[in-house]
């Protein structure tokens, strides 16, 4: 109601709208409306993720998260991915959905959560729910034309982002005694289904296409452009590296057109951005590298090559930073880091 000098005043009997409840429901409370509401209405489909968002952010923001996937019976989840697969045209609630899905798999950017069983069993979940199918499906509705609207550059990193991280599977600690073989090859078998189903989702077609338009996108020094390109290298990495189904991907990749393809998209970066550079260079690798006998397709190599003395400048960066990482003796764990961007 409206007082007599223009203020308003709420009814004690006034009926709030679901959206704005929702904004200050529990972990339990946005479940419900997930589950009954949001696949047919996008307004209630996007504050539902804005306020797991906010959950999953706060001190408790773990404990918030596992009574979320606890609730309606198991369903949360499920109704969750359904909501942002069943908007995907709207770029507003992709955003923020795509958000609320990689802050659920990575415990919104908690180290100790992604490093953690806990964090490999939420993103397996999250795998058998449909995340990968979700992420190509936004990204492709999306489009890549970052010119068109402002939330399309970001959607596209984080749609990257959720399949390099969700390839993980369960990170191993190779330097720990009690590791045993059977642990390291379980980790490795439980990554290749990951890997495989991220594959089937149509992942790899999608980063290549996110790095495909690079090439047409105007160069800049943009800090941005270049993490979003390093993130869709490393999703590429995460899917084939080590892979039994490497040939396969080589396939989905299209292994003679693409690794130019790299080449060229990198090569503007390379005087500025020496983890770009290394992050193509480790794409190359596993699409030409046999994990197994760690032999070299010998006729890509040798197109690798003749790419490259026509490159060479990038040739010699390659060859400097490739001769570093020798003479330093990286372990494999930090070798990861370096490529990851974990230091």
């Amino acid at each position: 109601s409206v007082t007599s000098d223009g203020h308003t005043e709420p009814v004690a009997n006034e009926v709030v709208p679901l959206k704005d409840r929702i904004l200050s429901r529990d972990a339990e409370g946005v479940a419900r409306a997930l589950v009954y509401k949001a696949a047919k209405d996008e307004e209630i489909a996007h504050v539902c993720c804005k306020r797991l968002l906010a959950l999953g952010k706060l001190p408790d923001g773990l404990e918030s998260m596992d009574s979320f996937v606890e609730a309606e019976g198991g369903k949360a989840m499920t109704a969750l991915v359904r909501a942002i697969e069943a908007h995907a045209s709207s770029t507003r609630l992709s955003l923020v959905g795509l958000r609320a899905l990689h802050g659920m798999g990575t415990g919104f950017n908690r180290s100790e959560f992604l490093m953690s069983d806990a964090g490999a069993t939420r993103r397996f979940q999250l795998i058998e729910r449909g995340v990968f199918r979700v992420a190509v499906s936004v990204m492709r509705i999306t489009g890549f034309d970052e010119a068109k609207n402002s939330k399309v550059f970001d959607i596209q990193r984080l749609g990257a982002d959720i399949i390099q991280t969700f390839c993980m599977g369960r990170p191993v600690d190779r330097t720990k005694s009690s590791q045993t073989q059977e642990e390291l090859a379980g980790a490795a078998e439980a990554a290749e289904v990951l890997r495989k189903s991220a594959v089937e989702a149509g992942a790899l077609d999608v980063l290549v296409e996110l790095i495909t338009a690079h090439r047409t996108r105007r160069y800049s020094r943009s800090t941005k452009k270049a993490e979003q390109l390093g993130v869709a290298l490393s999703a590429i990495v995460a899917i084939c590296y080590g892979s039994d189904f490497q040939s396969k991907c080589r396939k989905h990749a299209n292994a003679p057109e693409f690794i130019p393809l790299l080449l060229q998209v990198v090569e503007r970066w390379m005087v500025e951005n020496d983890r770009l550079v290394w992050q193509m260079h480790m794409a190359v690798q596993t699409m030409i590298v046999d994990p197994k006998t760690r032999k070299a397709d010998e006729a890509l190599d040798e197109a690798l090559k003749k790419h490259l003395e026509k490159r060479p400048k990038l040739k010699t960066k390659l060859d400097d930073m490739t001769f570093r990482r020798m003479t330093q003796h990286l372990s494999d764990d930090a070798f990861q880091n370096m490529m990851y961007g974990q230091v």
